[in-house]
């Protein structure tokens, strides 16, 4: 479970974001933020022409949209690529990966697989001598561009 803190933090980074991009900014004028509760409210003693209706309308709407911002964050966030130490995991074998060394962050990445050796050892395809000391998968190449047009 997250605590409350990191939840906050988050919201309070990724809330300017969302405001800026929400579709309707008027909605925004009529609610509040909870920072406990991690969601919008109707805020009090604003003079508004909605109906209560339309003020529920309001509060939902933009409450759902909020909810699939956090959604599409997390999940954006954890499709990132992440190097992978290698003491704490090697890459499968015979699947070409890039790799980096700790000591040479200046050094531009390679591609390298792991294989077997005579002794049925895994090793570096092409790095025996200096083994790399992270290395990650390659991601599938979008199809579509994701610019604003």
């Amino acid at each position: 479970m997250i605590d409350l803190k990191t939840k906050q933090a988050f919201w309070a980074e990724q809330l300017p974001i969302f405001k800026e991009k929400y579709w309707i900014p008027e909605h925004l004028d009529v609610l509040e933020f909870d920072m406990n509760g991690g969601c919008f409210d109707i805020a009090e003693g604003v003079k508004t022409d909605l109906s209560e209706e339309d003020l529920f309308d309001v509060y939902h709407r933009v409450n759902s949209g909020w909810a699939m911002w956090k959604k599409a964050v997390d999940f954006m966030k954890s499709k990132v690529p992440t190097w992978i130490s290698v003491t704490d995991e090697l890459p499968p074998t015979d699947i070409m990966v890039l790799i980096c060394w700790a000591d040479a962050p200046d050094v531009t990445p390679e591609q390298d697989y792991m294989t077997i050796d005579e002794d049925l050892n895994s090793v570096w395809a092409n790095y025996q001598n200096d083994p790399p000391s992270h290395w990650m998968h390659f991601h599938s190449v979008p199809n579509v561009s994701g610019a604003e047009q």
